[in-house]
């Protein structure tokens, strides 16, 4: 093993815990003090990209340095109190990771199937409990990276254009192949979305936001964990998995039920008491609107409308109308 290093690793845009770093043959280590055992590791082989963390992305932390070491669905930040020990890390890993002949082909085109399978657990890699709020059992889906110099003020026409950017990346996606690159930009702009601020719009961009966001949950949640395997499933799995966005969490059910339905009617089935969640959000829509039942796509093969629009403010009446006709013809 190569001689461990004290370093302070990112836990959320937030919080950074102090670790001693080792990188072994086939994995970097992390340690607490005084721990025997690791309780966080990268596979050296699942490694995308290790370099100096960008300017613009850096926490504003003077007289520190800071390691981005990507993964195919994580980026790990490490903080070190000099430019040589993040040279000494850079050097370390580049002399222990794969040859480059064999990391460039395990990072080939269409290799997303092959990493998952290498992939010590996937439920780390693509998952995240947040350490900023009590999440129960919901988890983090967009966690590819971090916003370390979050938060900052986010205009509506950013915020809108957050969601937009990322519906347009996901539904572009080639269903026989993605391409790695393809995927992993998408992964970034479903992060980026933590950065935007649904307190800056009004009712009607907010419900466009809200409708691209809840599309982007369901593709996204298919992608990489796949769909609910059986019917029983289904209301744990909307009830799990989460976005942060803004200030706040939610997840595929709370987003549906508590933000985008206002206060139109819960489902009528008595089990729905137990499962439907009772959240209470600032930014939640204020008007029913029935057309809702029509827009929302929830991967069902009961939904008969096979395309996604990209909702936005100025055209959103027109495109309620037509995804209604759609669904009732």
């Amino acid at each position: 093993k190569v001689p461990s290093r004290m370093v302070a690793r990112a836990t959320s845009d937030r919080h950074w815990v102090e670790e001693c770093g080792v990188i072994s043959e086939s994995a970097i280590e992390f340690y607490g003090l005084d721990k025997a055992k690791p309780h966080f590791r990268i596979s050296l082989s699942s490694i995308v990209k290790a370099a100096p963390l960008p300017e613009d992305d850096r926490p504003l932390l003077p007289g520190y340095h800071f390691l981005l070491i990507e993964t195919f669905g994580r980026s790990t930040c490490l903080m070190v109190p000099s430019q040589d020990d993040l040279k000494s890390w850079l050097d370390a890993i580049g002399k222990q990771r794969p040859t480059r002949e064999n990391f460039t082909q395990s990072m080939s085109v269409n290799s997303f199937t092959n990493h998952l399978l290498e992939v010590d657990e996937p439920s780390t890699e693509f998952l995240q409990r947040s350490s900023m709020w009590e999440c129960h059992k919901r988890q983090l889906l967009n966690c590819r990276k971090f916003s370390l110099r979050f938060p900052h003020q986010t205009s509506a026409q950013t915020t809108l254009a957050l969601a937009e950017t990322a519906l347009r990346k996901v539904t572009s996606l080639d269903p026989k192949g993605t391409h790695d690159s393809d995927l992993i930009a998408f992964l970034n702009c479903a992060a980026a979305l933590k950065e935007a601020d649904p307190h800056s719009l009004n009712e009607r961009e907010r419900f466009a936001f809200f409708l691209n966001i809840y599309h982007i949950m369901v593709m996204h949640s298919f992608i990489v964990l796949g769909p609910p395997d059986s019917s029983l499933k289904w209301p744990s799995y909307f009830n799990n998995v989460a976005y942060q966005c803004g200030d706040d969490i939610f997840s595929l059910a709370e987003l549906e039920h508590n933000i985008i339905r206002a206060e139109m009617s819960y489902p009528s089935q008595f089990l729905s008491r137990f499962v439907v969640p009772k959240s209470n959000y600032r930014f939640a829509l204020t008007k029913a609107d029935n057309r809702i039942n029509f827009a929302l796509n929830c991967g069902s093969l009961s939904i008969p409308t096979n395309s996604i629009p990209i909702y936005t403010p100025a055209k959103l009446e027109e495109q309620l109308n037509s995804v209604t006709r759609a669904f009732l013809a």
